[in-house]
């Protein structure tokens, strides 16, 4: 899922270091500082996929040639969350660390196991431990599609729900995953207004609660959504800084999970800020509309791994 209000502005203003003072010469002493060292970010491989079209429908014929369209429409499609800019270091070493094997969330589960009910399967064990940290009703099954209201959505931004994925063998084609629900949903990206821009519309109805897309981009931090314009409007917050005291017990509670991995994952989650930059590299999201009243609200999901 996708939220309409899109663009979080980034304060830019940063507080001024005083200027050191040399008693003996000058009134301003110029010290050299040690450059610090980051390491590479982890690589992760873009999963390119086909775009949804993308048509210009204004009256000025000649605004609706490709050469004229905002640089902002040209990108690559991707399936997943790829590495981007600005991260730090914990956030980097938690990510490499969530993409080894041991780490990986996945079941062994066969099609007639019924993950969403099989307690021997490791991706229900771990959506009954966040249910039951965050006192859900239950678990997200495609069954019952989540409750549609404001005050519940809110939450669900910071508390995450389990679903099964392709590396699973159930190929995440169980009921234990409600994302393949995305799949049947048709979208076109189009432009009716100079003022408003590219707007995405759905080519048929959708039932209330259903999930409709992922908001894919690249892992950024501060100085990577900050580095320009289009960045800052487009990038989505994916964690604010605050300790979130449920989601960090839940974390370190987590079956199936090496012990140094959660607890890198409770200090990660409890004190990181990140966005989603999906300016060069994104999917359809990126061309929702902020709205006042929104149609749609943000949900997190842990698919694969808790990174």
């Amino acid at each position: 899922m996708a939220n309409l209000k899109r663009g979080c502005r980034i304060d830019r203003r940063r507080a001024r270091q005083p200027a050191a003072k040399d008693a003996n010469t000058s009134p301003v002493a110029i010290v050299k500082r040690k450059r610090k060292i980051t390491s590479k970010p982890p690589k992760i491989d873009a999963i390119v996929v086909r775009a949804d079209p993308i048509k210009s429908k204004l009256a000025d014929r000649e605004l609706n040639k490709r050469e004229n369209w905002p640089k902002t429409t040209i990108y690559q499609s991707i399936a997943n969350v790829v590495m981007g800019e600005g991260c730090s270091e914990a956030v980097k070493d938690c990510v490499k660390n969530g993409l080894k094997p041991k780490n990986k969330l996945h079941c062994g589960c066969g099609p007639r196991d019924r993950c969403e009910e099989n307690v021997n399967c490791a991706c229900y064990q771990a959506a009954k431990s966040l249910q039951k940290a965050f006192n859900h009703a239950s678990i997200w099954t495609s069954d019952n599609d989540l409750p549609f209201n404001k005050e519940q959505f809110d939450k669900f931004h910071c508390e995450p729900v389990v679903q099964c994925g392709p590396e699973c063998r159930c190929k995440g084609r169980c009921k234990l995953n409600v994302l393949k629900k995305m799949d049947e949903h048709e979208f076109i990206i189009e432009r009716h207004d100079v003022n408003k821009g590219f707007a995405v519309y759905t080519q048929k109805d959708i039932k209330k609660g259903s999930p409709i897309m992922s908001f894919n981009g690249a892992l950024s931090g501060y100085s990577g959504v900050c580095k320009d314009e289009e960045s800052e409007q487009y990038s989505i917050v994916l964690m604010d800084g605050k300790p979130e005291a449920d989601l960090a017990k839940a974390l370190a509670d987590l079956p199936n999970i090496d012990k140094q991995y959660s607890e890198q994952l409770k200090k990660t989650y409890a004190g990181s800020k990140l966005w989603i930059n999906p300016v060069k590299q994104g999917s359809t999201s990126r061309f929702l509309s902020h709205g006042c009243k929104s149609k749609i609200y943000l949900a997190s999901r842990v698919q694969q791994n808790f990174t």
